[in-house]
Formats: C-alpha cells, structure tokens, sequence
C-alpha cells in the first residue's frame, strides 16, 4: 500500500498560500490583464485554477468509491467552456472561487484514506496513475500557473525543494513520450549546473530516446533548475532562463516545442 504523499502535500500547502496571496492582491484590471499565456487574462489562468482544483476532488472522490472518471466533466470541452465563462465574472467572484476551490481541495485531499492512494486515476484525459500522484499534478498546476499571472512571481521564486521535484517530473513525461518522437537525427544534452541532473535526448526517424548521463551532444543546455523547468515548459526562451547553449543553437530551440510538455 502506498504511503501518504505528504511532502509533496505540504508544497501543495505551500504553493497554494502564495498563489492565494496573490489572488487576494488583485484588483479589478489585474483580473481582466493578459497574462503571459497567450489568448487567455489573468481572470483565464485563475479560473482554470479553480477548476483544476475541483478536477482533483473529481478524480479522488471516484477513487474512493471504487471509480475512474475523466478529469473534467464533459472533457476538454467542458473545462474550456467553464474557463471561458468563469474569466467574465467580476474581481470577487473570480478570487472568492478560487480561495472555495482551494479550501475544499485541501479539505479533501486530508480526508483520503491510505488505501485510496493506491487507485487509480487519470492524468491529463490520456493515461491513468495512481491516485497519489495527484498532489503533486496540482502543485505543477499552481507554481507553473502562478509565475503565468505576470504579477511578480516567476520561475526565480520557485522553491527549491519543488525544482527538486518538478524537473524529473517533466523529464519523465518528456520520456514517456519519446518513442513517439521522429525526425532528423539529433541530439541533446542537459545539465543542471545547481543540482543533480544530466540527460542526453536523442531522436532519429524511428523514435527518440532519453537517458541519465554525461554525453556529448549537437546541442547543449545548461544552467540553473529553475531556468531549465521554465524553457523545458515553453514558459520562457534560453536568455530569459540564463542558460548557456553550447553547439548548435538552432537544434537547442526546437526541443521545447518538437517536446512539447504534455
């Protein structure tokens, strides 16, 4: 059976009382400014927020009963049709759905018994995992999503400990997806200059594949954590993540989109 997540509970804990911080800080423009996603306001990125918070409550209430549903009800329809309508609300009604989704996740996720840990859910509408998994999903979802608002919080502000976290997982999922990955030969190297972490992505027409080492590559990346999480997730280009590029350059900036996070 399958343990508590409880530290990737208390940075759920932790990252969900900044992004409240900073919610409550906003005021009637804010909510209506853009955001750095693109098409979608700052009142986008906070609803979304608030139903991805119900999303997990979804997900882990079928758990408990014995049951696997899809994230969002009515799919990925369903979840842009709420983001669209909840974005047109006024200031408080925006930032008081956030702070009721919040609560009622956090609620919820300390009620779960721990042989519900074990069962399984989906992620992201394509693959399931076990539900113990999920804190950590919503974590992504609130440090990734905060540092989108444009309201002074980016990836420089990201903690430590979910870097730690947060970088492996991405590698993973950019794992789980390479077999799928053709084109060109190719190749790249990562390095995390503040911490553990080096990888080597290579792709050739019949699929790509990712491995833990220290290898020469076309292209190299290196730089601190945080910098790598935010160009890993198309969050930001080399120079704004102060990564050094090494080789060829123009191979390094198609990797976030020819592995495009997912």
């Amino acid at each position: 059976m399958r343990s508590r997540p409880d530290a990737d509970l208390a940075l759920l804990a932790d990252a969900t009382a900044k992004l409240l911080g900073t919610a409550r800080g906003c005021g009637d423009a804010d909510v209506r400014a853009p955001s750095l996603l693109p098409g979608w306001t700052v009142g986008h990125v906070l609803a979304h927020l608030s139903r991805n918070a119900d999303s997990h409550v979804r997900r882990l209430w079928a758990a408990m009963h014995g049951q696997v549903v899809p994230q969002y009800e009515g799919g990925r329809e369903g979840r842009d049709a709420d983001i669209e309508a909840g974005a047109t609300r006024s200031r408080d009604e925006i930032v008081d759905d956030l702070v009721t989704a919040c609560v009622e996740l956090e609620q919820f996720l300390a009620a779960v018994p721990d042989e519900v840990w074990d069962a399984a859910v989906v992620q992201r509408e394509y693959f399931t995992a076990p539900a113990s998994t999920l804190p950590f999903t919503r974590v992504m979802e609130v440090e990734v999503h905060h540092a989108d608002l444009d309201l002074g919080y980016g990836p420089t502000d990201w903690p430590p400990a979910f870097v730690d976290r947060a970088l492996p997982f991405v590698i993973e999922r950019l794992e789980r997806r390479a077999s799928s990955v053709t084109g060109p030969e190719a190749s790249w190297h990562l390095h995390r200059t503040d911490g553990d972490g080096e990888w080597v992505i290579r792709r050739s027409p019949a699929g790509s594949t990712l491995t833990a080492e220290h290898a020469k590559a076309d292209s190299a990346i290196r730089g601190p954590g945080h910098g790598l999480l935010a160009w890993l997730l198309g969050r930001v280009d080399a120079d704004a993540a102060t990564l050094d590029v090494l080789g060829d350059t123009e191979l390094a900036v198609q990797l976030p989109v020819v592995f495009a996070y997912g």
